[in-house]
């Protein structure tokens, strides 16, 4: 995955592994920018998303506003499990449909 940072977000593109999430939390302590587009982010591996929602959830527990462009739809609902969205500091722009594959 990449991280590629802007003005004022971050793009995560690619397909997010554990270590992944490693980086953007040592990210996170350089610039608290919480302005994620996640139009091009795969998420494949279980491991990787359980990481991702750990992050999420910590940083709104700690009273971080956060703003989710097109994030995948698991995600949202892993979040939604385990009572995080909706989220009075979680803003979500057009959640992505995951796509299906026929064989």
């Amino acid at each position: 995955m990449q991280l590629i940072q802007n003005e004022n977000s971050v793009i995560l593109e690619g397909n997010l592994q554990v270590e992944d999430v490693e980086k953007m939390k040592a990210f996170l302590e350089q610039s608290r920018i919480l302005n994620w587009n996640c139009r091009e982010l795969e998420i494949e591996d279980a491991q990787a998303m359980a990481s991702l929602t750990s992050l999420i959830k910590k940083l709104l527990t700690e009273g971080n506003s956060i703003t989710l462009l097109a994030p995948p739809q698991l995600l949202m609902h892993n979040l939604y499990r385990l009572g995080f969205y909706p989220h009075p500091l979680l803003k979500v722009v057009e959640i992505r449909q995951e796509e299906v594959y026929s064989s």
